[in-house]
């Protein structure tokens, strides 16, 4: 651990503050990627099996690199855009435990460099840096589940970073040829997104002093590009599949199964009042930021055209997305909305020091202690991501580094399966790719899932004969039909530590 934080030192000392802009985010990208692989890889070089959401997307993208195709052969309900990265990736580089930690390196340098070019235009390089630091280690850095929300959060901020150096009538097609590909990654991204962009749009045109028809053909080269995008990104879907089956799944089952309070059985997940008081601090610090860094730029704070479009554009995109998710809200999605508000909020920190007494000082202290505060910060997280994982194991797709638990299911499993065979987790998704086996049904039982699919799973667990079913008799919802079934046709033959039971066939 001293060797790590020696290390990082050096990439990014205290006063980080290069005169050119281009070695700071050779620094930024240096640092970014050090700090990522020290999260996802041992430091023997091992892979972390990691968890969370992103899990889904892999088993879906190993479905469809077997010839399965989405929405017809198993199920989902966002877009197929994070899927088929995990398919390209799986298909370059095969389907090895350490492809899913390489795509989260990509994913996480791009975004940590989008965000320190963005917060360039607001503010001085240092500070860039910082606004960039405090997005990887307190935001994406907390979380390390590469699902479509950061996905479409990285085609969103090229977007800003395309539309901050000009309106330009090709600017604008291209930002809303991103916001189409959002949209392909989750849904209602890019039409969150997009408000804030109009909205700007509309404010550039006022400074401007432009015509109302030159504010409709802004508006129309937006929206028009946006769906022309995601039209073509989605036409091998819907040519195989028909346009009302992408909208069964991605809106009519959203709204009935997935944001319906009705069908919720965590009610406090998407209640902010009822999370811990760090999610709620985030929460509703977002649109007081948003606000406040609009009404400086309405009191003329702000010196410099493009200084100015910086922080509106900003402030009005991370608006209109912090809507988009304040409607069904839980703690990932507002994180993956937040990067806006972080580069805002060390503009507005700035703002405030520039006019207190001893600024040169000052700067230099905050700067120092918050280099501090982020050094400690992920010195932890380091530590505490390799304490969790003390099990080296080697399985059918690479050796991995996994958690006690994990690592007594994989071993139980890896002596008795064989690669290609089939079985279902029901509960989650999280064997398949470490042990390259199949599950052979729609869907897996989790809240998402409508009775008709836990009727669809039963028939073709029954009509497959799968040997082994892993699942935990306490884990919530219950689905006493599956229950039922498992009983009639299964027998327990072990129970694991954290009360996960295997099943195996009569």
């Amino acid at each position: 651990m001293r060797g790590f934080l020696l290390s990082l030192l050096q990439v990014v000392p205290l006063q980080f503050s290069p005169s050119n802009p281009g070695v700071a985010g050779l620094y930024v990208l240096l640092g970014s990627g050090l700090y990522l692989c020290c999260n996802l890889f041992s430091p023997q070089g091992t892979p972390f099996l990691l968890g969370g959401d992103e899990q889904v997307f892999w088993m879906n993208a190993l479905r469809m690199l077997q010839g399965e195709l989405i929405y017809r052969d198993f199920f989902q309900f966002t877009p197929p855009g994070t899927d088929l990265v995990y398919l390209s990736a799986f298909a370059l580089l095969g389907p090895r435990i350490w492809v899913p930690n390489v795509v989260q390196l990509l994913l996480g340098t791009s975004l940590v460099c989008l965000c320190f070019h963005i917060a360039s235009f607001a503010m001085k390089t240092a500070e860039a840096a910082l606004a960039a630091a405090l997005f990887l280690v307190l935001f994406f850095g907390k979380w390390l589940d590469a699902t479509h929300h950061w996905f479409s959060l990285l085609a969103v901020m090229a977007a800003v970073t395309v539309l901050i150096r000009g309106t330009c009538a090709r600017r604008v097609l291209i930002c809303g040829a991103l916001l189409g590909l959002a949209t392909f990654f989750t849904q209602t991204r890019g039409a969150g997104a997009a408000l804030g962009f109009v909205a700007f749009l509309i404010w550039d045109g006022i400074q401007r002093q432009a015509t109302w028809r030159n504010h409709s053909q802004q508006l129309l080269r937006l929206l028009s590009s946006l769906i022309l995008t995601w039209l073509i990104l989605s036409s091998y879907f819907i040519f195989k599949l028909g346009i009302s089956t992408l909208w069964y799944f991605q809106v009519g089952y959203v709204l009935e199964y997935v944001t319906n309070p009705a069908h919720n059985v965590f009610p406090s997940d998407q209640n902010p009042l009822a999370w811990p008081i760090r999610y709620q601090v985030v929460y509703f610090a977002l649109p007081i930021i948003y606000a406040i860094s609009l009404w400086r730029c309405g009191k003329a704070a702000v010196k410099g055209l493009a200084t100015e479009a910086s922080i509106v554009v900003l402030a009005l995109v991370g608006a209109g997305m912090f809507l988009e998710v304040a409607q069904s809200p839980n703690r990932l999605r507002v994180y993956c909305v937040a990067l806006p508000a972080v580069i805002l909020f060390v503009w507005l920190m700035s703002g405030v020091a520039e006019r207190l007494p001893g600024y040169a000082r000052l700067r230099k202290f905050a700067t120092a202690l918050a280099w501090i505060g982020l050094l400690g910060v992920s010195a932890h997280q380091v530590w505490f991501r390799n304490a969790i994982r003390p099990l080296i194991v080697d399985l059918p797709a690479g050796r991995s580094a996994v958690t006690a638990l994990a690592g007594e299911k994989l071993t139980w499993l890896a002596r008795r399966t064989a690669p290609g065979e089939l079985f279902f987790q029901a509960n989650y998704q999280s064997m398949y790719l470490p042990l390259h086996l199949r599950n052979p049904t729609f869907d897996f039982l989790d809240r998402y899932t409508s009775p008709e699919f836990v009727a669809l799973v039963l028939r073709q667990l029954a009509a497959q004969r799968v040997r082994y079913v892993l699942w935990s008799p306490l884990d919530l919802p219950r689905f006493p039909a599956f229950e039922q079934f498992l009983s009639e046709r299964y027998r327990p033959v072990w129970r694991f530590t954290d009360e996960y039971e295997i099943w195996e066939l009569k």
